[in-house]
């Protein structure tokens, strides 16, 4: 069973967790177990820790793609 992290700085809504939840599953199949953790220096987005392997959705991490985007 692979874990699934997802770290928030606020509380995920039941239908936003459920869609994510979802999208993982069809993606990488019914074996997932997943958790649901609180960083209050998170503002905006999330984390997600796949069985190791971290995926940064947060604000601040799309803000600064973008104003490199915009620096080229």
């Amino acid at each position: 069973m692979k874990k699934c992290v997802i770290t928030t700085g606020e509380t995920m809504s039941e239908e936003t967790f459920r869609l994510l939840t979802e999208r993982m599953r069809k993606r990488y199949g019914d074996d997932l177990w997943f958790e649901r953790k609180y960083d209050p220096d998170i503002i905006g987005g999330f984390f997600l820790d796949f069985d190791g392997q971290i995926y940064d959705y947060t604000l601040s991490t799309q803000l600064r793609r973008l104003k490199e985007q915009l620096m080229q």
